[in-house]
């Protein structure tokens, strides 16, 4: 399968520099979620039940398995509700994760190292725990036999979570900490990369893991 930041594209800065756009292409899964409800009004908490239960169904049985009796039933609604809302189990899985879609904060303390290990935390500290590393796992898997799904999730989850970074990187680059011919998608792939490889692989995560992995990639990124 490509990899992560392969999926994402390729923008020109500036300064002619290759960076990552991590906007993502609009698909058809992004309009499944906001197409308007008919007739009465909805329940927010069927709505909210019927989101957390395809997440939670999501991780344990696979989008194969999945299906929309099986969200029904965890989210204690009748199919004829769930059918009110959505048509299909991807349009449920496209509106659950877009339940999850955040704007990130960008911190800004005016060094670039102490920006990038604070943003890298807060996201670490999400992925580790309950839905993120189980949504993660999951879409890497299906990703062969279901590439929309997983073009989603890049889309909804993984982008706006790369785009901050991308951010740091380009204001380090302007104060002079950083090097400035660096290609900052290469850069994302150095910073990204060996976090979700221990995400994937390692049972108990520590907690100085981005620091850690942070200051091994940092001189790679700084002026030569």
């Amino acid at each position: 399968m490509p990899g992560l930041m392969d999926r994402a594209g390729w923008a020109v800065t500036r300064a002619g520099r290759r960076t990552a756009d991590v906007t993502g292409d609009s698909l058809p899964w992004s309009t499944m979620a906001t197409i308007p409800a008919r007739g009465r009004k909805r329940d927010p908490r069927a709505d909210e039940a019927i989101l957390s239960a395809a997440l939670s169904l999501l991780g344990e049985v696979g989008f194969t398995a999945l299906s929309m009796e099986g969200i029904a039933a965890r989210a204690g609604v009748s199919k004829s509700t769930l059918y009110r809302r959505y048509s299909s189990k991807s349009e449920v899985v496209a509106a659950a994760m877009g339940a999850l879609a955040t704007d990130p904060d960008v911190p800004d303390s005016g060094d670039t190292f102490e920006d990038l290990h604070t943003f890298m935390s807060t996201k670490w500290s999400a992925m580790t725990e309950a839905p993120g590393a189980t949504l993660l796992g999951t879409f890497i898997v299906q990703a062969a036999a279901h590439p929309d799904l997983f073009d989603e999730f890049r889309r909804v989850m993984l982008s706006p979570r790369l785009a901050p970074l991308v951010v740091i990187l380009e204001r380090g680059i302007e104060r002079g900490e950083l090097d400035p011919d660096l290609d900052v998608a290469v850069a994302l792939d150095l910073l990204v990369g060996p976090m979700l490889v221990s995400l994937l692989t390692r049972s108990e995560q520590d907690p100085d893991a981005v620091r850690a992995r942070l200051e091994m990639v940092w001189s790679a990124l700084c002026r030569s």
